[in-house]
């Protein structure tokens, strides 16, 4: 995630900290894994590990596509934030 507001890296790290399982039964864990603040461009990027498994079936792409999807389409609702070169499924469908 690119965050070009500075107000907005704690609410985009506490939003992500708050996706708990039971709205996604197959996410695991969700962590920080790096962080880089670009002071001359006044960014900061963060990056986030997500951890998904059930212990039922296989996972498909498309169950993980789908949930990455909503949990990127909500937080890029935050102000100043985007995930460059991210764009959710049924928006390339568009194209």
């Amino acid at each position: 995630f690119s965050i070009k507001k500075i107000e907005s890296v704690k609410l985009l790290y506490e939003s992500v900290n708050s996706l708990d399982s039971i709205k996604y039964e197959i996410m695991k864990e969700v962590f920080l894994f790096d962080l880089f603040e670009n002071k001359k461009n006044n960014e900061t990027k963060m990056a986030f590990r997500f951890i998904f498994q059930s212990h039922d079936h296989t996972l498909k792409d498309q169950e993980v596509d789908k949930i990455i999807d909503d949990i990127v389409e909500s937080l890029t609702g935050i102000e100043g934030v985007e995930v460059p070169g991210y764009f959710v499924k049924w928006k390339r469908s568009l194209y």
